[in-house]
């Protein structure tokens, strides 16, 4: 019996992982590779290469505005609070999906951040609308969950 649990749980973890790895196309990697640069320029501080990321049609609602906002409160603000705080980041999940000209990615992210000289953590979830125009990906909608201590938003 303990052989026949054994062989179960490994076989269950096995193919979670696999199902995790999933084989991209090579246009829902490309999707991806941008979002890993939003990660970079958010990382780096890099305001300039953070704005050319987003669609100037963008349409979303941050977690730290009371509405939904265009990109012109992304260049009022540089980064939001929430992201100036961020220190270290780590993804849990990830998922892409492509439709023609439009992207989809999934994520949730484990985000260290500091506030005040105090080291905090907090697991978010993302969904970022990617569009093709003139040869590049940008963002046109998204918006993001904190996570709370049941696993949901």
């Amino acid at each position: 019996m303990n052989k026949l649990a054994l062989t179960l749980l490994l076989s269950a973890l096995v193919g979670s992982t696999l199902a995790q790895e999933r084989i991209r196309s090579a246009v829902q990697k490309e999707v991806w590779e941008r979002e890993e640069t939003y990660w970079k320029m958010v990382a780096a501080r890099d305001a300039g290469g953070y704005l050319e990321l987003w669609d100037e049609g963008f349409i979303g609602w941050p977690s730290f505005e009371k509405s939904p906002v265009g990109k012109d409160s992304f260049r009022k603000n540089s980064f939001g609070p929430t992201i100036r705080q961020i220190s270290s980041y780590k993804f849990e999940q990830k998922e892409v999906q492509v439709y023609g000209e439009t992207g989809i990615t999934f994520l949730q992210v484990r985000l260290t951040r500091q506030e005040n000289g105090q080291s905090s953590e907090r697991v978010i979830r993302l969904t970022h609308a990617w569009q093709k125009r003139n040869g590049k990906w940008h963002i046109v909608s998204g918006m993001p969950c904190v996570v709370n201590a049941e696993g949901l938003c």
